[in-house]
């Protein structure tokens, strides 16, 4: 099966239309990382809005920050993790950090360009010497899948 973004969305059940996830080419303003801050200062301040009871009805404003930290958990932990340990990939945080980004990403895009740069990265390390590791970053539970 080849790796297609509607392979994505059938695999993983996310998005495949929309808008780009815009990875920024610069570092996190400071503006942003001030908000940001503020609205997840403690380390495990995603997990905890996540897991919080809502009640009925959620209010705009937690809404909203459920999104972003849901986003922001699943780039880190599952659609397309980069580094060794789980962390949210610095160049996104701008774009993640806005809702209406978040509810209007092609997802599925953004698993495949992660796949497709790491794949070219590791590429390029096999050819340009013997590496003492490869770190392959990606969703590996849709490449797993793909390839059953």
């Amino acid at each position: 099966m080849a790796l297609t973004e509607k392979s994505v969305k059938r695999v993983l059940g996310i998005r495949s239309s929309g808008v780009e996830l815009v990875q920024a080419k610069r570092a996190v303003p400071d503006s942003l990382t001030l908000t940001l801050h503020q609205a997840f200062a403690k380390g495990d301040e995603l997990r905890r809005v996540l897991l919080k009871e809502y009640g009925e009805e959620m209010s705009k404003k937690d809404e909203d920050k459920f999104v972003v930290a849901l986003s922001a958990f699943c780039c880190a932990y599952m659609l397309g993790p980069e580094e060794r340990s789980a962390m949210v990939p610095k160049n996104i945080w701008e774009f993640i950090s806005v809702a209406g980004n978040v509810r209007n990403c092609n997802w599925a895009r953004y698993v495949l360009s992660i796949i497709r740069k790491n794949a070219q990265e590791v590429k390029n390390n096999m050819m340009h010497g013997d590496p003492f590791s490869v770190r392959l970053g990606g969703c590996w539970l849709y490449l797993e899948v793909i390839k059953l």
